[in-house]
């Protein structure tokens, strides 16, 4: 039998003339650890081995870590003859960032927070050993230097790091468990996609996470780092996640504020030792600076259209925006406005200007929302709206409705032919469904109070 080394590292000899690069590929270390990140070489059974990868366990977090990158890992018996991990090297990686292991990909094997704000990884699946003190020997190397079909399975001795563990007598892999867990985050961006380092995109601690399996029902809070977890069995059996915002809660439920930018309900299945699952969210606060005002009827934003020519205009010309003429009109098309394509932009900026400041007087409902309807437009094509996530207060009663159904829904209502006849004395019931339109947009472009968009920075999570 191998005498048990603990701590052990594979050995390898130093040149004088090692540059400072190699030297720091072989700092930092690599040390067997229980699931709660307690230094153990002595496990009751397979399921409890996790590694940690970073500054030595006496060296504090402070201690030279691992270089960044990603490594490779393997279990074997002691003496490193047999390969005793036994799922496809890809599913066997890590990736090491600020010198400890930080994250798997996606497929791999389960983590849990560990020291120095690192990742611990589950090391099963893996073979009993062969060994009958039950021994066991884990590596990791750079997948730089990783050469298949040399060294110990691809492993080189020069590049790896190794440690021994042993798991107790008769304490085989007990039933396989999966690791259901992630990030909660906020996703400034609204891409789906958790991105540490990226601005604005920072972990929300203290958010609340349930998970429904089979009717019982239990929640965990995120830690420091936005991670959550859940132990199930693997079993192949149905879960389902769900991200709960706090007060005052998801778009649209009344006050609120938080948007969910990935599903706040997420169906898994026990079929994998790790299932990673990330929530991102976003919060909206009330953005009174988005408010144009009516710059356009006195020719003011002449700059910033023009720096958003012919953009505009086609934004435009795709609104079935409607002119004031009175109603009935002899024909529909007569109730239409255009911006020329093949003029000038002074020229096409001066029939925008008369369009606006047409006679409001006659009393056409469908011409006063146009004229409103044009200065949004313009502003979320074209002034600060632009790109940005922006929801409105219809009906001011604290709902918020997504500005792009909005803005569908009064296309709709421009190029209903009923839009026609509008004026005095036209179809009343239609022309005080335009009326309500009309606030809306008057909200939007006047005072802003109804105009909502994402803050820089989310509030503290409080339940």
């Amino acid at each position: 039998m191998h005498s048990l080394h603990v701590r052990s590292f594979a050995s390898f000899v130093l040149a004088l003339a090692l540059t400072p690069a190699l030297r720091a590929q072989q700092s930092g270390a690599v040390y067997s650890v229980n699931a709660q990140g307690g230094v153990s070489n002595l496990f009751n059974n397979k399921n409890a081995v996790y590694i940690a990868g970073g500054p030595g366990p006496n060296s504090g977090c402070s201690g030279n870590g691992l270089a960044n990158g990603i490594y490779y890992f393997q279990v074997t018996n002691p003496s490193g003859t047999q390969l005793l991990s036994t799922d496809p090297l890809a599913n066997r990686r890590v990736n090491v960032a600020g010198g400890v292991i930080a994250s798997v990909p996606s497929g791999g094997h389960a983590i849990r927070n560990g020291p120095c704000g690192s990742k611990i990884v589950q090391l099963i699946p893996f073979s009993d050993s062969p060994s009958s003190g039950g021994e066991y020997k884990v590596w990791l190397t750079p997948a730089g230097q990783y050469v298949a079909g040399q060294g110990t399975f691809g492993f080189l001795s020069s590049g790896s790091k190794t440690d021994n563990f042993k798991v107790r007598s008769g304490g085989g892999q007990a039933t396989s468990q999966s690791v259901i867990g992630g990030t909660v985050y906020y996703d400034f961006n609204r891409d789906g996609v958790y991105q540490l380092g990226a601005p604005g995109e920072i972990p929300l601690s203290g958010w609340k996470v349930e998970i429904n399996s089979n009717g019982v029902v239990t929640q965990t809070f995120t830690d420091v780092d936005g991670h959550y977890e859940f132990l199930r069995d693997q079993n192949g059996s149905p879960h389902v996640l769900a991200s709960i915002a706090p007060p005052p809660g998801f778009i649209p439920v009344v006050g609120g504020r938080w948007l969910a930018t990935t599903p706040a309900l997420v169906n898994v299945v026990t079929n994998l030792p790790s299932i990673p699952v990330d929530f991102g969210n976003l919060f909206f606060e009330n953005r009174t600076d988005f408010a144009r005002s009516k710059g356009y009827w006195h020719n003011q934003g002449e700059a910033e259209l023009e720096a958003c020519d012919p953009d505009w205009r086609i934004a435009l010309n795709e609104l079935c925006l409607r002119n004031n003429h009175t109603s009935p009109p002899d024909t529909v098309e007569e109730t239409f406005f255009t911006v020329p394509m093949n003029v000038s932009f002074d020229e096409a900026f001066a029939q925008l200007g008369d369009f606006l400041v047409g006679d409001s007087a006659s009393g056409v409902l469908i011409y006063i929302l146009a004229t409103q309807f044009t200065a949004a437009i313009l502003n979320v094509s074209c002034g600060p709206p632009h790109d940005l996530p922006t929801f409105i207060d219809q009906e001011n009663d604290n709902v918020l409705v997504d500005l792009n159904h909005m803005i569908e829904h009064t296309h709709g209502m421009m190029c209903d032919p009923r839009s026609a006849n509008t004026g005095p004395g036209g179809d009343e019931e239609w022309r005080a469904h335009i009326m309500m339109c009309l606030d809306e947009w008057n909200g939007m472009n006047t005072t802003g109070t109804n105009t909502y968009t994402r803050k820089s920075a989310p509030p503290p999570v409080q339940y």
